[in-house]
């Protein structure tokens, strides 16, 4: 009963996330709604962080109140960021981090991160809360130099694969035509 009562929340959680994601195509709009979504299931503060021109992590939108923003913190993202594995607070990797670090999976490599810090409620999370999680990460597909070539074709296949996709290019008119 228990167990087929939390599949149905996680469908309809997932469901809600897809619907809240489709047709945002600005960056920042689309880390914005994962962001209160993601919040809303661990009741604490979520932020995006996503590559720079020149490869370094920065946030797209302001995190949500109470998600720390030290120097210990961002090196912690950097790692998950680098190593394409979760990182931080409920890992095996620098668990003593404040939240939990997700990388965004792309074809090529992690797209960015997704940091998390969970209510003290929920923690530990368990292997079903971590892999909702890793789940929503994957909701989420930033393809960097949309706007033609591989990004664009990139972007094209995420797009057909169901992955809600927002195009980055520093031609502005070109990824919103791929959009």
């Amino acid at each position: 009963g228990e167990r087929a009562r939390q599949r149905e929340r996680r469908t309809q959680l997932l469901y809600t996330v897809s619907r809240d994601l489709a047709g945002l195509r600005v960056p920042e709009d689309v880390a914005r709604a994962a962001s209160r979504q993601v919040a809303d299931v661990l009741h604490g503060p979520v932020q995006v962080l996503l590559p720079n021109a020149e490869g370094q992590l920065e946030a797209v939108h302001a995190a949500t109140p109470g998600f720390p923003e030290d120097a210990r913190e961002r090196a912690v993202a950097d790692w998950a960021f680098t190593h394409a594995r979760p990182a931080g607070l409920g890992t095996d990797t620098l668990p003593g981090a404040a939240a939990l670090y997700l990388p965004l999976p792309g074809n090529d490599g992690p797209l960015g991160v997704l940091g998390v810090v969970p209510h003290p409620d929920l923690l530990p999370l368990s292997p079903d809360q971590i892999d909702l999680l890793e789940t929503l990460a994957r909701q989420i597909a930033v393809v960097t130099g949309g706007g033609s070539g591989i990004g664009a074709a990139t972007a094209a296949a995420l797009a057909r694969e169901g992955a809600e996709v927002a195009v980055f290019d520093l031609d502005l008119a070109r990824a919103k035509q791929v959009a």
